[in-house]
């Protein structure tokens, strides 16, 4: 890891708007509220959070598969969100994504080896042959046969597929790479697999990873830095050793107690957290977790605390620091 940064998010807010009745207009869907980091090339940033919080809306957004509200992302030096037409497609060579399942990512009328090499026909690189032989080397990269670029989604198992996925993402080589739960949909012998492909080709092109995961024990394993999301904002980022062993948000004090151990006596103590998450239409005043928090403070329910660096590196939205 380097200190060029490849991307620079600041102050992003995505919302979804939805249609109410014939005499009332919804309140828009709050998904990403206020979140800003940077990513330096060859890092891992591990965002964690629970189902809802707005971690796949986020990797959307800094995409553009979803406009966002307001906001800047910077990427490379560039203002992705000013970019249109020739220039976002352009620009998109630079940051890619693999969804979270391999059995709806992938169109199941095109063959293998045509789905990873479409992203080089969008882009015109290459003749056809060089394509070809680019995808060639693209698969047995990937952990795949040459063969198997001529057989359909439905031929392959699931971590096959998601290996497809990953095949097609890096074809352009890209800065920036946004792995959406790219394990979540396969079997656990096979998770391991996955991971252990996304170091080596980390490793091999320098790029940058956002690795979006419900599994804490899997975000330790393949991250530097650790972003903790609720309800659309960042509560906790720092260094992957700050957070797992010193955390300082109530929020994410409760996510590490939840990890299984097998020593119950060197464990932590499981915290309970009341409730249920609030809905991002309406989200509580304040600090957003502080319905659920078993620390909170009286300013808790009217002021929304920033994130602020605590401890060199280590940032944590919350008035008890």
């Amino acid at each position: 890891m380097n200190s060029e940064v490849v991307l620079q998010v600041e102050n992003l807010h995505v919302y979804y708007h939805r249609p109410g009745g014939f005499f009332s207009k919804r309140p828009p869907v709050m998904a990403v509220r206020g979140v800003s980091f940077s990513l330096h090339r060859g890092e891992v940033l591990g965002l964690v959070g629970e189902s809802g919080c707005g971690k796949s809306t986020l990797a959307r957004g800094i995409l553009r598969l979803v406009e966002p509200h307001s906001g800047n992302i910077t990427l490379l030096g560039m203002n992705f969100l000013g970019l249109k037409g020739k220039q976002l497609r352009q620009a998109r060579r630079h940051i890619q994504m693999v969804f979270q399942d391999p059995y709806t990512s992938l169109n199941p009328r095109m063959r293998a080896g045509y789905a990873v090499e479409e992203p080089l026909i969008v882009h015109r690189m290459g003749s056809r042959e060089e394509r070809k032989q680019r995808v060639r080397e693209i698969f047995h990269l990937v952990g795949l046969h040459e063969d198997d670029m001529a057989k359909f989604p439905h031929e392959f198992s699931g971590g096959q597929r998601q290996r497809i996925a990953i095949a097609r993402a890096i074809i352009l080589n890209p800065d920036v790479l946004l792995a959406d739960e790219p394990t979540s949909a396969l079997d656990v012998s096979v998770q391991a697999q996955i991971v252990n492909l996304f170091l080596d080709l980390k490793e091999r092109f320098n790029m940058a990873y956002i690795f979006i995961s419900h599994d804490l024990r899997l975000i330790e394993f393949v991250s530097h830095r650790i972003a903790v999301m609720y309800l659309g904002q960042f509560v906790e980022e720092g260094s992957t050793e700050a957070v797992m062993d010193n955390p300082l948000h109530p929020y994410t004090q409760a996510l590490i107690s939840s990890i299984p151990t097998l020593d119950e006596k060197t464990g932590r103590k499981k915290i309970i957290l009341p409730g249920e998450v609030p809905s991002p239409e309406n989200p509580p005043p304040g600090c957003s977790f502080h319905p659920r928090c078993p620390q909170r403070l009286p300013q808790c329910d009217r002021t929304t605390p920033e994130l602020k660096e605590v401890k060199p590196g280590h940032k944590v939205a919350c008035f008890l620091y």
